[in-house]
């Protein structure tokens, strides 16, 4: 199992960041994953292949928030959605020192805590 983030595009813009899970990070898996979701107004995209959810989802924050600073705005099926894709498991009830939560996902039976807040 892979889980990748992605922007997809249409003529050079992109119109949508997100993250997902696929059986193998391969360029046609992938596109058979954003196809069965129903994405099917885009000319290309590009991806990242990740270890753990946690990192693609940090990553698909970062592209978002990215794009967010230099148009003022989300993409626009983001916007349509209300954001970036969510989380598919739980997130470790923990917060970091400055405040913010923890972006781990939490581990089974680590009682809400990922490996490094337990």
């Amino acid at each position: 199992m892979a889980f990748v983030s992605y922007r997809l595009f249409r003529a050079n813009r992109i119109v949508r960041i997100g993250k997902g899970t696929v059986s193998e990070g391969s360029p046609e898996a992938i596109k058979q994953y954003l196809r069965a979701r129903g994405y099917s107004h885009f000319t290309h995209f590009d991806y990242q292949v990740h270890s753990s959810e946690s990192a693609a989802f940090k990553e698909e924050k970062r592209l978002i928030e990215s794009y967010e600073r230099k148009t003022g705005r989300l993409p626009p099926r983001n916007e349509r959605a209300g954001g970036g894709g969510g989380r598919v498991g739980a997130r470790c009830k923990s917060a970091l020192q400055n405040g913010s939560p923890c972006m781990h996902s939490a581990l089974p039976g680590n009682y809400g805590f990922c490996g490094v807040h337990r």
